[in-house]
C-alpha cells in the first residue's frame, strides 16, 4: 500500500505549532499556580519550553505517521481545529481545578468516556503511538521533576498529578487529529515505477537431425 508521508517541509511547521500552543497551555498551568519552575524565567516560564513543545510536536507527528495508522480527510484541518479547543479546555481545568485533584480526575475520565468512540478507533489502528504518548508522556514529566525542572503544586501518584495520565490520554485524540491535518497539507507519495519485463533472447533449438535413409 502506498501510503501517504511527510514532506521535509512539514517539520518546521509542526515545531512551530506545537511551540505556540504548549507555552500557551503550560502558561495556563503557570498563571493557576499550578507549576512551578525552578527557573522562572520570563513570566514564570524558562526559555526553553517552546523548544520543548516544538520538538514533542515533532517527534508526536513523526511517531503516529511512520507506526500509527492516520486517515487524512478533507475535514481533517476543521477538525483538528476542534480537537485544539477540546484539549485547551482540558487543560484549562487542569489548572484551574486542580485544587479537587480527585473530583478533577473523574471529571476528566468521564469526558474521556464520552469521547471514547472517538479515542477507541485511534487506539486499537494506532496502539504504538498511542501507548508511547499515554505511557512516555507521564513519565518523561516525572524524569523532569525529579531532575528538579520544576513541581507540582499538588502530586498524588508520587511527583504526579492523579489526573495527569488523563490529560495525556485527551492529547492522543489531538495527536491524530494534528496529525492527519499535516498529512492532508504536506503528505507526499512514493512514485512507484510501472513494473517493465526485461525479454532476454533465447538461443534457437537446434534442427532436428533427419532421420538416415535406408537403403
Amino acid at each position: 500500500m502506498n501510503r501517504p508521508r511527510l514532506s521535509l517541509a512539514a517539520y518546521p511547521a509542526a515545531f512551530v505549532v506545537g511551540a505556540i500552543l504548549g507555552t500557551f497551555w503550560d502558561r495556563l498551568h503557570v498563571v493557576a499556580g499550578t507549576l512551578v519552575y525552578a527557573d522562572e524565567g520570563v513570566f514564570g516560564q524558562p526559555f526553553w519550553i517552546p523548544l520543548e513543545f516544538g520538538a514533542a510536536a515533532v517527534a508526536g507527528v513523526m511517531v503516529f505517521t511512520l507506526l500509527g495508522d492516520p486517515a487524512p480527510r478533507r475535514e481533517s484541518p476543521r477538525v483538528a481545529a476542534i480537537e485544539t479547543l477540546w484539549i485547551s479546555a482540558v487543560y484549562a481545568a487542569t489548572a484551574f481545578f486542580d485544587r479537587w485533584p480527585w473530583a478533577l480526575a473523574a471529571l476528566l475520565l468521564i469526558l474521556l468516556a464520552v469521547r471514547a468512540k472517538d479515542l477507541a478507533p485511534i487506539v486499537a489502528g494506532s496502539p504504538i503511538p498511542s501507548l508511547a504518548l499515554l505511557l512516555g508522556g507521564p513519565l518523561f514529566e516525572a524524569a523532569l521533576i525529579s531532575s528538579g525542572v520544576y513541581s507540582y503544586r499538588n502530586s498524588q501518584l508520587g511527583p504526579l498529578p492523579v489526573w495527569l495520565p488523563v490529560l495525556w490520554a485527551h492529547g492522543v485524540l489531538f495527536m491524530m487529529r494534528f496529525s492527519e491535518a499535516m498529512l492532508l497539507r504536506f503528505g507526499v507519495r512514493r512514485r512507484i515505477q510501472p513494473a517493465t519485463a526485461t525479454l532476454t533472447p533465447t538461443d534457437p533449438e537446434p534442427d532436428p537431425e533427419p532421420d538416415p535413409i535406408e537403403d
